[in-house]
């Protein structure tokens, strides 16, 4: 019924937001056993993925192609993602903005967990989510701060308003792949959609 569902949304939120809590506890506190817990293989400094961007504005600074030579990056990696993320460089970018953008690709993926637990209807549907959220797969791209995180939201919205408004599916969906190549393999369901 329609008060079982709200009931249901409005405990799933509550866990949500505890679930929230403690992760943030724990990662103030716990750093190290939270992730070991959750199979993720520490790299210092945090958010290493966020980081090789930062290094590579550094980098472009002084005069490398970061997508071929990073040396700011203290592993040397270059940047592996698409020249569209150079345009941050213009906004003076440079590696004490690494925490800022890794806790807001945090944030987004909270976000998007938060919308499909929203959306969900049914107890194993939300068991399946939540699974899927703390799998060791999704925990290394929180504890590396990647920008998968930020394509993950964007694709869940994408995703909402497949039904109600394709051409807002297709816009979303078209962007986020000029920011990272495989959001373009869900483009067909914008086709199954509209058909």
């Amino acid at each position: 019924s329609v008060l079982d569902m709200n009931h249901l949304k409005k405990t799933n939120s509550t866990l949500f937001f505890i679930f929230i809590l403690a992760f943030t506890f724990l990662c103030f506190f716990y750093y190290v056993f939270l992730w070991s817990a959750l199979g993720v293989q520490i790299v210092k400094p945090i958010f290493n993925d966020s980081r090789v961007i930062t290094a590579g504005a550094e980098s472009y600074y002084q005069g490398f192609d970061p997508l071929v030579n990073n040396p700011a990056m203290w592993s040397k990696n270059p940047m592996n993602y698409p020249r569209v993320w150079h345009t941050l460089f213009y906004f003076g970018l440079n590696q004490s903005h690494t925490l800022l953008i890794g806790y807001l690709m945090l944030a987004c993926y909270l976000v998007a967990v938060l919308l499909l637990l929203r959306v969900s209807k049914t107890t194993l549907t939300h068991f399946l989510i939540t699974c899927c959220a703390l799998s060791p797969a999704a925990m290394l791209g929180v504890e590396r701060g990647n920008i998968d995180l930020l394509i993950f939201l964007m694709v869940t919205v994408a995703a909402m308003y497949v039904d109600k408004r394709p051409l807002v599916t297709a816009s979303i969906l078209i962007f986020s792949t000029v920011l990272k190549i495989f959001p373009l393999f869900c483009l067909p369901i914008i086709v199954m959609a509209s058909t």
